[in-house]
């Protein structure tokens, strides 16, 4: 079981193997602005029992190209090859598709955070 100062403990380090700084102050939630303006975010959730890796993927399509856009995503998404174990969840009332990982806090090292976490911005940029 882990706690949330653990899990704050793992992103501080993962973000100093990625010559990142963390924030002065432990927080649930964090962003990470890319040069191109891209935003991951990084949340603490299940009380320190899972990070989430996430970002605002894309907008939410118009009427006539949704169908061929989620067909896409769901392309991409089998069996996590294409996403490298990322996942996709639409919010129509946000009007954006999200893109995510949400890794288990338990086993998680600061290692393997920091590869997860460039796995998924290789992903969205």
């Amino acid at each position: 079981m882990s706690t949330p100062a653990e899990a704050h403990s793992l992103i501080a380090n993962a973000l100093a193997q990625l010559g990142l700084k963390a924030p002065a102050e432990p927080t649930d939630s964090l962003s990470i602005t890319l040069k191109d303006g891209t935003v991951l975010w990084i949340d603490v959730v299940a009380n320190g029992q899972r990070v989430c890796l996430w970002n605002e993927f894309m907008r939410w399509p118009a009427p006539e190209h949704e169908a061929a856009l989620f067909e896409a995503l769901l392309r991409i998404h089998a069996f996590g090859t294409g996403t490298d174990g990322a996942a996709f969840t639409a919010n129509r009332e946000a009007g954006t598709i999200v893109v995510f990982k949400s890794l288990p806090t338990a086993h998680l090292s600061a290692d393997w955070l920091a590869e997860e976490m460039e796995s998924l911005v290789t992903l969205i940029v």
